[in-house]
């Protein structure tokens, strides 16, 4: 039983629901490039980026944890670490393996793969981590780096087989649609996260304007993200999938936004429903550019 406990909380200290994103990001950037065609002649690429992308994900997402552990222990008490289901030293362990992983995969089957790819994964790692250790405490900056770094598995998965100059203009589109939505998102989490951020001294956006005018940056981004969605359908190769699963991704998306903002007060409840509901919508947006791909 203490077991399956441990491993719950590392599946959770290590965000596994992200990491699966990630990973169906990376196939989509690079089904974007070949359609279909992908799971048969790209396959040893298509697995390996996929197992890269997932463990990078799952080692920076530990790190995260490892790094905020006070700031958490206001914005986030029911962590895996704050709660005490894993220690600090063993979610340096873990996010350290998964990392380690990630990155040596990467350098090992580099013939298999391109160049490119493996300076975007080193370069996009090394951001995530100065995220993590001092890129945060700077407000807008750590958010534009995490919309950066969320929405590169698009990028980096369509240079597995192709040189960056050389990516589809959707690979490119979808980049853009999930940086804009990812800002969004993170600067509700900066209204979410106040009073933590307030004492740990990080000056974020909210802090700065005003949690009302941050509110209304975040909703425009929100609604600039829907506006560009219907951008692929100029392009992609499967509209008729496509067409229904991004209707369904503005709904919640767009829902989900104009909901808090007929909120009186925004409690942590409220914010963390808001958050929870647009990673279902931006998943199930993911799926679509995947599946318009193919």
């Amino acid at each position: 039983m203490d077991t399956m406990k441990k491993f719950r909380a590392i599946l959770e200290l290590t965000r596994i629901e992200h990491g699966i994103m990630v990973a169906i990001a990376i196939l989509t950037g690079l089904v974007s490039t070949c359609g279909i065609h992908a799971f048969s002649t790209k396959l040893e690429a298509l697995i390996l980026g996929t197992i890269i992308g997932l463990t990078i994900e799952m080692g920076i997402f530990g790190f995260n944890d490892y790094f905020n552990v006070e700031e958490d222990k206001i914005n986030a008490p029911n962590r895996p670490i704050v709660r005490g289901d894993i220690s600090r030293r063993e979610a340096l362990i873990v996010s350290s393996i998964f990392l380690a992983i990630g990155l040596s995969l990467q350098l090992l089957f580099i013939t298999k793969l391109t160049i490119d790819s493996a300076i975007i994964l080193y370069l996009v790692t090394l951001l995530d981590m100065l995220y993590n250790s001092k890129l945060k405490k700077y407000g807008i900056i750590g958010n534009l780096a995490v919309a950066f770094s969320t929405a590169m598995p698009f990028i980096y998965g369509a240079t597995l087989i192709c040189p960056l100059i050389h990516i589809p203009l959707n690979s490119l589109i979808f980049f853009l649609i999930s940086f804009i939505a990812t800002l969004s998102r993170e600067i509700i989490k900066d209204i979410r996260d106040l009073e933590g951020d307030q004492k740990a001294g990080i000056a974020t956006l909210p802090q700065r304007i005003g949690i009302e005018r941050a509110f209304k940056v975040s909703l425009a981004l929100m609604f600039i993200a829907i506006c560009l969605s219907p951008l692929p359908l100029f392009s992609v190769k499967n509209k008729l999938l496509y067409l229904p699963l991004i209707l369904i991704t503005d709904i919640i998306l767009g829902y989900s936004i104009l909901k808090l903002e007929k909120e009186e007060k925004w409690s942590a409840e409220c914010l963390d429903k808001f958050r929870k509901q647009s990673l279902i919508g931006m998943g199930i947006g993911i799926l679509a550019f995947l599946l318009s791909s193919l």
